[in-house]
């Protein structure tokens, strides 16, 4: 049975609009981050709906 893994990144956070790595630190996702989010989620829905055809 073939298995397929997506990998994603977070949104865009503060700490990285300073240049600064994220390390184990939780920051906060801003307006743009959430965004991101949003549209990768539109993404995947649609990848798995194509692979459920």
């Amino acid at each position: 049975m073939a298995q397929t893994i997506y990998l994603s990144r977070h949104g865009e956070t503060i700490l990285n609009t300073q240049g600064r790595y994220q390390g184990e630190l939780d920051s906060p996702l801003i307006l743009e981050g959430i965004e991101q989010v949003k549209n990768y989620i539109q993404v995947i829905k649609t990848v798995i709906g194509e692979l459920k055809e």
